[in-house]
């Protein structure tokens, strides 16, 4: 009997559903600006041959007169394996496991776990832009970056993100690489002479450059019918320069810049105490961000993804506080989110990850995501090796 309901709750979920919108990327109904969604732009085909308790609804697309079926809108979509194996897989990356320690769990390959955290990647950093996308900010702002390798300790790299102080919801994040410093070896100095002159260097200016994209798009997120931005950051040169020499006078006017010094204590009266704390879940959660780790990440875009997975599941997914705060005592049953007014309670992995409908067409969001966040779902990074940038031609 209960198998019954189940297939008629399916059923009836197929016959509501509604495209939102046709997935042919060169079709006209593709995107919100040129396609009138308002328009029944699809008719119905019938359903897929699959089994019974697996029926799906498939459409046909007026315009471009492609076929599809309502799975190609869900996360898992052409994947043999599902069942509840994304959320364990995300379990597993946000409770500071490596990829082969997931694998062997789950008796899969390391593969297939790194392909799901792409996937699952991809479709938080969109759900977290949607979330985003009409969101004004009405508090003081921690920004600072956590620094962490890929690849290999020769390529460092700097994730700069953006904090709110009261509610510590992350609101956007930028990638800089970094050209290695610190002491070294006879043997490191010639390794790395070596790899500069045949790969190059990084841009000495991508903190710069990332930090000045971000504190823009603060800015522009930034409810200035209240007050100016307030900005809190280390003594880094490279913020000051970005305020000073990239923001406009008119950005400027709107921001009010606050320091304090990287040797101050990082307790809760730290005014970086957001950021701070942000960075010692990185370390503590993702096992790709943690120190004298064997679980690096092998690429740039493989390390933002489990960035992105760590930052969905503390914005959305996680209270502030497991333990009770005397000048919060919200703070252990509310998640970042909901301080913010965006979710009613703390979302679960099926919540948060799930399947878009005809009222949240999320994958539209694409094309209005950063420069930054479109090359991440392409697996790249923005800032790439350069010959230009080595000391003999400056």
């Amino acid at each position: 009997m209960a198998l019954i309901l189940q297939w008629l709750d399916c059923m009836i979920d197929q016959e509501n559903f509604t495209p939102p919108y046709c997935p042919n990327k060169d079709c006209q109904f593709h995107h919100h600006s040129t396609g009138n969604l308002n328009k029944k732009f699809w008719i119905k085909r019938g359903y897929e041959n699959r089994k019974l308790s697996e029926r799906v609804r498939s459409f046909q697309c007026k315009a471009c007169k492609r076929r599809f079926c309502s799975n190609c809108f869900s996360i898992n979509y052409r994947l043999h394996y599902r069942g509840k194996m994304n959320a364990r897989i995300f379990r597993g990356v946000v409770h500071s496991r490596s990829n082969r320690s997931i694998a062997r769990e789950l008796n899969v390959s390391e593969c297939l776990v790194r392909t799901r955290i792409s996937r699952l990647a991809r479709f938080g950093l969109v759900q977290h832009f949607h979330y985003l996308d009409k969101l004004k900010i009405s508090e003081p702002i921690a920004f600072d970056g956590v620094e962490c390798f890929a690849r290999s300790q020769y390529e460092p790299n700097n994730i700069n993100h953006a904090v709110g102080v009261d509610s510590l919801f992350c609101y956007t994040f930028g990638f800089a690489p970094m050209n290695r410093k610190g002491r070294m070896s006879d043997r490191q100095k010639n390794y790395l002479k070596k790899l500069e002159v045949k790969e190059g260097r990084f841009n000495p200016k991508a903190i710069r450059i990332s930090s000045a994209e971000i504190f823009k798009d603060l800015i522009e997120r930034t409810d200035h019918s209240s007050d100016k931005l307030v900005l809190h950051t280390d003594e880094h040169f490279q913020y000051k320069r970005a305020i000073k020499r990239d923001l406009s006078k008119s950005d400027q006017e709107k921001l009010t810049h606050k320091t304090v010094s990287s040797k101050a204590t990082r307790n809760y009266k730290n005014i970086l105490f957001a950021v701070n704390h942000l960075d010692l879940l990185l370390r503590q959660k993702v096992a790709a961000f943690s120190r004298e780790t064997i679980s690096f990440s092998k690429k740039h875009s493989c390390m933002l993804e489990k960035y992105i997975l760590l930052i969905c599941y503390k914005n959305y997914m996680r209270v502030k506080f497991v333990k009770r705060h005397k000048n919060n005592p919200s703070a252990n049953s509310q998640s970042p989110a909901m301080s913010l007014g965006l979710c009613t309670k703390v979302l679960n992995f099926y919540e948060f990850f799930a399947e878009p409908n005809q009222n949240r067409a999320i994958s539209h969001l694409e094309d209005k995501l950063p420069k930054e966040w479109k090359l991440l779902l392409d697996d790249k990074v923005i800032f790439e090796r350069e010959h230009k940038y080595s000391k003999k031609s400056a």
